[in-house]
């Protein structure tokens, strides 16, 4: 089985910068490649660490960034990710399970597990904060939708 990754486009939300966007996909690629840090990322594009720790507490850059990593994961490794989930919750079942063998798992791979809870939340109707409804909406259009909500109860 050939490495086959989702093509799909991430909508941008609203609020974000271009440098955001632009950083928010190079800082998913490289950490996938080669593990780069944020330490290292922001370095490398002379970036501080606080200003990418602050992008990272708004909840529409953090959203962005997990949409973003659930694109390139390859189905191999959600194949993989499914085979290994089914033995870790084995080995929860048995006396000699390994803490260590389960964070292991957990730590290498969470950025798969953080592409399955987007899909699981989308199929239980909550929209990540990058999707939700009007908030790509440009001025003109939200202030139409509010006068026209505004004239239909008078």
């Amino acid at each position: 089985m050939g490495e086959q990754f989702k093509q799909k486009q991430i909508p941008v939300p609203s609020g974000l910068s271009e440098e955001q966007v632009n950083l928010a996909k190079a800082f998913v690629k490289e950490r996938h490649e080669t593990g780069i840090s944020v330490q290292e990322f922001c370095s490398k594009y002379g970036k501080s660490t606080k200003t990418f720790y602050e992008w990272k507490n708004d909840e529409k850059f953090e959203s962005y960034l997990t949409a973003l990593g659930g694109t390139i994961v390859s189905d191999d490794e959600r194949e993989a990710y499914q085979i290994v989930k089914k033995k870790i919750m084995q080995m929860a079942t048995k006396q000699n399970a390994s803490v260590k063998e389960i964070e292991l798992y957990l730590n290498t791979f969470s950025y798969v597990v953080e592409a399955e809870k987007q899909e699981r939340m989308k199929e239980l109707g909550i929209q990540p904060a990058h999707e939700k409804a009007g908030e790509n909406k440009t001025v003109e259009e939200r202030k139409n939708a509010l006068i026209g909500r505004l004239t239909a109860t008078n």
